[in-house]
């Protein structure tokens, strides 16, 4: 609640630039996202300067991010460049429900065929993530528009 409260106090006074320093730390998945929500709503016409250390809170709600150790500025860029330079791609997990072990096994097995046809995965690898209820697989920024034509074919 005083997160909360003081995110409100920062809001009521109507500057056009607010420092937030971790305004969703220790907030319940719901209240999160109001905030997150709030802080989109609100953006548009002011500068917001916020710390974070969850990288996915950074990628929602940020413009530009700025990634600090020990005092010195590492990088400063959009989430995209950011991703670019120090990513590897993207993670693809294939976890379905409510399917038995055979259907899984079919389906890892159709999944399969199509990693070993360059056409489809150039470059795209299972991760050690994987596990017998739930495959990943990392695709490389590269190779990310052929991710739609590598659904269809393990559907």
């Amino acid at each position: 609640m005083k997160r909360k409260l003081s995110l409100a106090m920062a809001l009521v006074g109507g500057s056009k630039c607010i420092i937030l320093d971790e305004p969703t730390s220790g907030l319940d998945v719901e209240s999160r996202r109001n905030i997150w929500n709030l802080i989109k709503s609100i953006k548009k016409d002011r500068s917001i300067i916020m710390s974070s250390q969850h990288l996915e809170e950074a990628d929602e709600l940020s413009d530009r991010i700025a990634i600090m150790s020990h005092g010195q500025l590492l990088a400063l860029d959009t989430s995209l460049g950011i991703k670019k330079r120090f990513g590897v791609g993207y993670n693809l997990f294939l976890e379905p429900e409510g399917i038995s072990r055979e259907q899984f096994q079919g389906m890892a097995g159709r999944v399969h065929e199509v990693m070993v046809d360059p056409h489809f995965s150039n470059g795209v690898e299972i991760s050690v993530d994987s596990n017998p209820r739930k495959l990943v697989y990392v695709f490389p920024f590269d190779e990310v528009p052929k991710m739609p034509a590598f659904l269809e074919h393990v559907a």
